[in-house]
């Protein structure tokens, strides 16, 4: 822009004509305007920039990797997983909805009417009911039938928290295409390359953490419930601890040898300190704290694994 500048001034030096001059004088005005208006463009532009970094860099570490996650399954720019992400409390999975549901655009996905969204709609109308315009069991089974895995594959599980699927044994359109966006995937074979590194995410902590705190809303027969059925969660139970849970056998053998009127059904509470008892000891029972307020039955069960606790020093 400088060099074209420099190169009228320089002809307005030689021309001798009142007409032209005047042309000329608009040309330079006119450039000399663009390049201010384009300079203020790329400050704004660095003003921006520099904004988004310093927004990056006050994230903890635990931000940054949601971050990260965030971006890897909705294609988003830093910008707007940061933003979607600080508005959802960096819960990934209700900024990851969240995105879909106004409508952004990400470079991994092709949105709209496109091929991407037809091939997804294709797909759900193989599975879903003509009654209902849901996936109900029947479907559901056909649909992991089809994937190459069991309905009691906990890899299911995995599957339906992408779908944040509300209620086991069905999935409306919103669900299986979302999950499906999500996952970035519109064909059975490309969601079948994906199952390895879904049954993968049990192993991490965040990952199953995310997928065990979802088992148990999802397996509630209504929304309305408070509480598994104990047989439930102890069928959910057997398909999830073995992944993370050192002591699942013997957990699993302690609910089975309860007396029936301690076979209650499971509170969230239960559920959910469950899991922490688990990240408290990692396996080492020598790490158990008595005086921490655990459920009962996690009490019950330390007994169970001839734990005896020490009277405390006064």
């Amino acid at each position: 822009m400088i060099i074209i500048l420099q190169f009228y001034q320089c002809l307005f030096g030689f021309i001798k004509n009142q007409k032209i001059l005047l042309i000329a004088e608009k040309i330079i005005k006119i450039i000399k305007k663009k390049k201010i208006y384009i300079s203020q463009i790329y400050l704004e532009k660095s003003k921006q920039i520099n904004k988004q970094n310093n927004r990056m860099k006050s994230l903890n570490q635990n931000q940054k990797n949601k971050v990260q996650e965030f971006r890897n399954i909705t294609g988003a720019s830093e910008q707007q997983a940061i933003e979607l992400l600080s508005k959802t409390n960096y819960d990934v999975n209700t900024a990851v909805n969240r995105f879909y549901e106004l409508g952004y655009t990400g470079t991994a996905l092709k949105q709209g009417t496109g091929a991407f969204d037809k091939k997804l709609e294709t797909l759900y109308t193989q599975y879903a009911s003509k009654e209902s315009q849901k996936i109900e069991i029947d479907g559901i089974i056909k649909f992991f039938e089809d994937l190459g895995l069991d309905i009691m594959d906990p890899t299911t599980l995995v599957i339906s928290y992408y779908f944040n699927a509300k209620k086991s044994g069905e999935y409306t359109k919103e669900e299986f295409c979302g999950g499906l966006q999500k996952l970035n995937v519109s064909t059975i074979a490309d969601l079948k390359k994906k199952i390895p590194s879904l049954k993968a995410e049990l192993s991490t902590d965040e990952g199953f953490k995310n997928v065990y705190k979802f088992a148990f809303n999802f397996s509630k027969e209504n929304a309305s419930q408070k509480c598994l059925e104990f047989e439930s969660a102890k069928a959910l139970w057997s398909l999830l601890l073995p992944f993370k849970f050192a002591h699942h056998d013997e957990w699993l053998r302690f609910l089975e040898r309860l007396p029936k009127e301690k076979q209650k059904d499971v509170n969230s509470d239960l559920w959910n300190m469950l899991l922490e008892f688990h990240l408290q000891t990692r396996g080492d029972l020598k790490k158990y704290d008595p005086y921490s307020a655990w459920p009962t039955l996690i009490d019950d069960f330390m007994q169970f694994m001839g734990y005896q606790p020490q009277e405390q020093e006064y």
